[in-house]
């Protein structure tokens, strides 16, 4: 019974842990796009118009999907493996950093460039984001205690794993929201802000 308030205790500090990882990730991602120089930003601006341009004629769903989809079973992969090792949190902590970071320049980014225009933008990256961003956090948490825990038995391990299919099952669904419905809500918001 103590072992497992420990237990409970030490996720709820990995999952905090997680949480600020992600924050940091997302203020300096944000910082970073105002430090950059001019240069950089015309850049960027001319990249998020092409982007715009390629929403407009009708942006594959299948291949974001396909793209979604990698990146976050990359990420999901590099977190299962850090749970096997001791100093695994940390892998895991500078992995929820940088998908913090990407979503922090990301939102400023479309701000900067589109005005008020960019947070409606934004707002249509919101389901994929709000599916997958409590999933990442929650699995840190559980890849942190489960590298923690130097005792864990196969029991343990195969709790991990059953875990690990569940969040791949959630980014699934994250990939197909932001493949198929935030690309349609973006086609429409960049033909009216084109319009």
């Amino acid at each position: 019974m103590e072992e497992k308030k420990t237990t409970e205790k030490k996720n709820a500090v990995f999952m905090v842990l997680s949480t600020l990882a992600l924050l940091a990730g997302v203020v300096i991602g944000s910082v970073y796009l105002f430090k950059i120089g001019a240069d950089a930003q015309e850049g960027l601006r001319g990249y998020l118009e092409s982007f715009a341009q390629s929403a407009l004629q009708g942006r594959d769903g299948t291949e974001i999907f396909k793209r979604a989809l990698i990146g976050n079973s990359i990420m999901l992969a590099i977190m299962f493996i850090a749970g096997f090792f001791r100093f695994g949190m940390l892998l895991s902590a500078a992995v929820i950093a940088r998908k913090g970071f990407i979503i922090g320049f990301t939102a400023a980014s479309f701000v900067k460039c589109y005005g008020a225009a960019g947070v409606l933008i934004m707002a249509a990256q919101l389901p994929p984001i709000l599916a997958a961003v409590p999933a990442f956090l929650f699995y840190s948490a559980v890849s942190a205690g489960f590298s923690s825990n130097r005792r864990a038995g196969r029991g343990t391990l195969g709790a991990y794993i059953l875990f690990t299919v569940i969040i791949f099952a959630v980014f699934c669904a994250a990939a197909a929201a932001e493949g198929y419905l935030t690309t349609a809500v973006m086609k429409f918001l960049f033909a009216k802000i084109s319009a």
